[in-house]
């Protein structure tokens, strides 16, 4: 295995790697989640051309040939097929990466920064949420009548 400091040129053909997650959920039957479950995709991708700053990668899907994919990117056809991606090579985050392990740091360091995204929102959205419900009950709050004088009621009975 390669060491930080070795520099591993990639070759046409050979298989990066890639983890998303999906999620998917149960509805019963008046249209309520009643459950999600998330599980971890993990995708492979071809290189079909290497420069000097980079790779350009196509997915790989399972049963399919590896010669197959190459055939069809030699021939031009993959750009109508394929999504293609450039990853370069000096990046610090990229799109896939030359081993699974790395991309699944890849994936935990992604999520790692979602979390922390999806918590500024919910504070600053909590906060906002907070004031709009005070400006509600102080600046808005229906006015309350003045009692009755304790002979009109009496007379209302």
């Amino acid at each position: 295995m390669a060491t930080a400091k070795e520099k591993v040129v990639p070759k046409v053909g050979d298989i990066w790697h890639r983890v998303e997650n999906t999620s998917y959920g149960s509805i019963d039957e008046w249209g309520t989640v009643t459950s999600v479950t998330t599980k971890l995709s993990k995708y492979k991708l071809v290189v079909v051309k290497v420069t000097p700053k980079g790779v350009w990668l196509v997915y790989y899907w399972a049963g399919e040939s590896l010669e197959s994919v190459l055939n069809e990117t030699a021939k031009g056809s993959v750009v109508m097929l394929r999504e293609r991606r450039f990853v370069r090579l000096d990046a610090v985050r990229r799109y896939a990466y030359p081993t699974e392990k790395e991309a699944m740091e890849g994936f935990v360091a992604r999520k790692r920064r979602q979390v922390k995204i999806l918590q500024s929102q919910l504070r600053t959205a909590s906060e906002a949420l907070a004031a709009g419900e005070f400006e509600l009950k102080t600046r808005f709050a229906p006015e309350v009548p003045e009692p009755a004088p304790k002979e009109v009621a009496e007379l209302a009975l």
